[in-house]
C-alpha cells in the first residue's frame, strides 16, 4: 500500500515537473521569437510580404473661381481714346467733294471762279487787232506764249492777249492746257482739304488726351439756333468783316450763345463765347465748319477753333 502511495506521489511529481519544463520552454520560445522580431524585422518581412500600399486616392485640381473682370488703367486709356477719336472724326469730318466731272458739267459748263489766271497753246495762235470793231491788223503768238481765258462754248476757248484784252481769238480748247490747269487745282485742292482736316483731327486729339475731362462738355452742347438772340450783333457784324475766316455771313447756319468761359492757349482769358456753326460752300462742294467767338464787353477779340482753342487767323 505504501508502494502504491509512493507510485502515486512519483507519478504527480514528474508531471507537475513536465508540465513546469514545457510552459517554460513555451514561455521561453514565445520570448525568444518576440525578441527575434524585434531585433531581425526584415526576417519578419521576408517570410511575411507586406500589403501594398493603397493607392491615394486622385485629387481633382481645383480650378480658380472666377473673377469679375475691371478694366485696368490701359483699358481705360484705351477706351478713352476710342471716345475722343469718334468724337473728333465727328467734329472735322471728311469733305465730300463733287467729282470734277460734276463740277464742269463735262466741260460744256465751266463756273468762271474755276478758270486758270493763263493758259499756253500747244500751237501758233493768230490774233486779230480790232479797233472799234474793225480789223486794224493781225499777229500770231508762239505755241506757249500765255493768254488769257475768256469764255468756253462747247469745244472753243476764247483767249485774249495778255498784252492788249481786246485782241482775242478762239483755239480748240483741246491745243491749250485749259482742262489740264482745271484737273491739277481740282486735285491739289482735294489734297489739301484732306489734309487740313487730317491735321485738325492730329491737334484735336492730342488737345483732348491732354484735358479729356473737356470732352463730356463739348459732347453735351446744344443744337444753337438761327441767331435771333440780339447779343448775336457783334459777332455777325465780326464775320461780315471777314474776322472768321474764310466764312461768310450766309454761310452761318446756327448760332449758340455759351456765357462766360474759360479759354486756353494763345487767347487764354475768360470771355463770353458764341458757337457758330457754318457751310462753308466752294465750287467742289459745301465743308462744315466750326468756329467760337470771343467777346469782352459785347465787343468781339478773337475767333478759335472749339476744341483745339487755336486762334483763326486768314491763312
Amino acid at each position: 500500500m505504501k508502494a502504491f502511495f509512493t507510485i502515486l506521489i512519483l507519478a504527480a511529481l514528474g508531471g507537475g515537473g513536465y508540465y513546469y519544463f514545457v510552459r517554460q520552454d513555451k514561455t521561453i520560445s514565445d520570448l525568444l521569437g518576440k525578441e527575434a522580431a524585434v531585433l531581425s524585422p526584415a526576417s519578419e518581412t521576408a517570410t511575411t510580404p507586406a500589403a501594398p500600399p493603397k493607392p491615394a486616392a486622385s485629387k481633382q485640381p481645383k480650378l480658380p473661381k472666377p473673377a469679375f473682370s475691371r478694366p485696368g488703367p490701359t483699358e481705360k486709356v484705351v477706351s478713352a481714346k476710342a471716345k475722343i477719336d469718334q468724337f473728333v472724326e465727328k467734329q472735322y469730318p471728311m469733305p465730300q467733294i463733287l467729282p470734277l466731272a460734276e463740277i464742269t458739267q463735262n466741260w460744256s459748263d465751266v463756273p468762271a471762279r474755276a478758270y486758270p489766271n493763263q493758259v499756253l497753246a500747244t500751237e501758233p495762235v493768230p490774233f486779230t487787232l480790232l479797233i472799234d470793231g474793225q480789223a486794224a491788223g493781225s499777229t500770231r503768238v508762239p505755241a506757249g506764249t500765255p493768254m488769257k481765258p475768256v469764255r468756253l462754248a462747247g469745244d472753243q476757248l476764247t483767249v485774249a492777249s495778255l498784252v492788249n484784252a481786246s485782241m482775242q481769238t478762239q483755239i480748240h480748247v483741246d491745243k491749250t492746257n485749259f482742262k489740264q490747269q482745271i484737273q491739277n487745282r481740282y486735285n491739289t485742292f482735294v489734297n489739301q482739304q484732306k489734309q487740313q482736316v487730317a491735321d485738325k483731327r492730329a491737334r484735336a486729339k492730342k488737345s483732348l488726351l491732354a484735358q479729356p475731362d473737356r470732352l463730356a462738355a463739348l459732347q453735351n452742347k446744344g443744337s444753337g439756333n438761327k441767331g435771333d438772340d440780339p447779343r448775336l450783333a457783334a459777332v455777325k457784324a465780326s464775320i461780315k468783316r471777314g474776322e472768321a475766316y474764310p466764312t461768310k455771313i450766309d454761310e452761318a447756319e446756327t448760332y449758340m450763345w455759351n456765357g462766360s468761359e474759360t479759354i486756353g492757349g494763345e487767347m487764354s482769358g475768360t470771355y463770353d463765347t458764341v458757337s457758330v456753326h457754318f457751310e462753308v460752300s466752294t465750287i467742289f462742294g459745301k465743308f462744315p465748319t466750326d468756329y467760337k467767338c470771343l467777346l469782352k464787353n459785347g465787343q468781339v477779340v478773337g475767333w478759335i477753333d472749339p476744341i483745339t482753342e487755336e486762334k483763326i487767323t486768314k491763312e
